[in-house]
């Protein structure tokens, strides 16, 4: 028995649809205590939620969750130990409830009930495990997620009858720290890459819409637009990941922050990628008009410009024309 902390992220997945929900940091942290009166033993979870949405407006949600263990030496050693599955002191009640509501039935709970089933198989098999809280609104579906674990719905249970149930594997993976950080750092980057291509491209039409109505280019035609269509090629992550370490083990909330921007950033980067395209295809299309010679339909455009333009000054000289002849 010895204290601890622990952060795990997840990917989790719709269970009937498989479509990514969004992204699960895990935080547990176990402490214990040991004297001549008493072991005791607590664990902390605290499981954070955040969705992903193609439309890039992510949400989280904190979850917390207790279990705990009490023998008392003095009083009845002899009677064995007292521990809870779902609250931070022995004798009292408690129960496994998930928000948002959206994630219900997706196995989170079982999720962290396989946590707490595992941390209390380190304390004795015969140890007393109080009784849930239990809500008859919610009696079969209650019924069904705590059998799982071997918990009876109604009354005590011992650590040696509970179960560790992985089925929420089917559809909650695992996924190491680094490998997280670095599709975080490497979408960033590439999003950070496309919006410099994309103001590049966007500067590069702009210069050329005031080019392309000019007489050189009507009768005589331009060079095409020179738009490198360069390869996006992430490097650095080393110095970021290490950088990232050295915060985390200072303050926790860097990583809350960089999935709290993950849950966006897939949205960010479709939305970069389908402007580079189109930039592409629209400096495509201005490097054909640009390089044509004798360009007829601008010649009109330029005439009907101009006569849009010099139109007030024409009547204002025409009218005084007019008046100046009649005057006489």
């Amino acid at each position: 028995m010895q204290s601890y902390n622990e952060n795990k992220i997840y990917f989790i997945n719709n269970l009937k649809s498989n479509a990514r929900m969004g992204v699960i940091h895990f935080y547990a942290s176990s402490s214990c205590e040991s004297n001549d009166y008493y072991d005791k033993a607590n664990l902390e979870i605290e499981l954070q939620f955040t969705s992903i949405s193609q439309y890039g407006h992510e949400q989280h949600k904190i979850n917390l969750f207790s279990a705990s263990y009490r023998l008392d030496k003095k009083i009845n050693s002899e009677l064995g130990g007292r521990a809870s599955i779902s609250s931070s002191s022995p004798d009292s009640l408690g129960a496994i409830f998930v928000d948002p509501t959206s994630l219900r039935g997706n196995r989170v709970g079982s999720l962290v009930m396989s946590y707490i089933v595992r941390w209390l198989k380190q304390f004795p098999e015969e140890t007393v495990v109080n009784k849930i809280d239990f809500r008859p609104e919610k009696e079969e579906m209650a019924k069904r997620f705590y059998a799982k674990f071997g918990i009876p719905l109604n009354g005590y249970t011992k650590i040696g009858l509970l179960i560790d149930n992985d089925n929420w594997a089917e559809n909650i993976s695992e996924v190491p720290l680094e490998d997280f950080v670095y599709e975080a750092w490497s979408k960033q980057e590439e999003i950070k890459f496309l919006e410099l291509k994309n103001e590049e491209g966007h500067s590069k039409l702009s210069k050329s819409n005031s080019e392309i109505y000019t007489w050189k280019s009507i009768f005589l035609g331009l060079d095409k637009i020179e738009f490198n269509q360069d390869i996006f090629i992430p490097n650095g992550f080393d110095i970021y990941f290490n950088e990232f370490n050295n915060n985390f083990k200072n303050d926790r909330d860097v990583l809350r922050r960089l999935i709290d921007d993950y849950g966006s950033l897939g949205y960010k980067l479709e939305r970069e990628t389908s402007i580079y395209n189109n930039t592409q295809k629209a400096i495509a299309r201005a490097s054909i008009e640009r390089v044509r010679a004798v360009k007829i339909n601008y010649i009109f455009r330029i005439i009907k410009w101009k006569l849009m333009n010099y139109s007030p000054i024409l009547i204002i000289l025409f009218a005084g024309y007019f008046i100046y002849k009649n005057s006489f």
